[in-house]
């Protein structure tokens, strides 16, 4: 069938149809061969990708020797009690002084314990409790009580203060 003289009408050739067709299978076959990485990939993720270091908890570190450890606890950050409505925030960091490095397994025991009971007392604390001469070494008596108090047998000397700071907004 001819349009022109010069011009023919193309009609696909039978070995045009067998390229055409062999390229499609061809696609076919590397789109399914992505589509099974792909899955793979997804599905068992540690096969295909590098180990990644996941951070670790903040932990306590015991620090010392020869009879005078010192256990650095993590920082707390809390409201304190404000009776006039004024927003107060204490910020500190502790650490624990004991005579054994053996207690250190005790106190670790009880850690999220003492983290609450640190944290409760703390909150209960007047910002006007801080500025009194006395008030700091009154914080500290309470804290040692409490916590030789949940981690008995064990015991510590001393609750040291490594920093304190009292924002306040009026």
């Amino acid at each position: 069938m001819k349009l022109d003289e010069n011009e023919e009408l193309l009609e696909p050739t039978k070995e045009a149809n067998q390229g055409l067709y062999k390229w499609l299978i061809g696609l076919s076959f590397l789109f399914l061969i992505g589509l099974t990485i792909g899955y793979l990939y997804v599905s068992i993720p540690d096969t295909f990708q590098p180990e990644k270091s996941i951070p670790q908890k903040e932990e306590a570190k015991l620090i010392g020797k020869d009879g005078l450890y010192f256990l650095e606890l993590p920082n707390f950050q809390v409201n304190l009690n404000d009776s006039r409505q004024n927003f107060s925030i204490l910020r500190t960091s502790l650490a624990l002084e004991m005579e054994r490095a053996t207690d250190k397994k005790d106190i670790m025991a009880v850690m999220p314990r003492i983290q609450d009971s640190i944290i409760t007392y703390l909150r209960e604390v007047r910002p006007e409790e801080l500025q009194e001469t006395g008030g700091l070494y009154r914080l500290k008596e309470a804290l040692l009580e409490r916590i030789n108090f949940l981690i008995a047998p064990a015991h510590i000397n001393d609750v040291l203060f490594k920093e304190m700071f009292v924002q306040q907004r009026d």
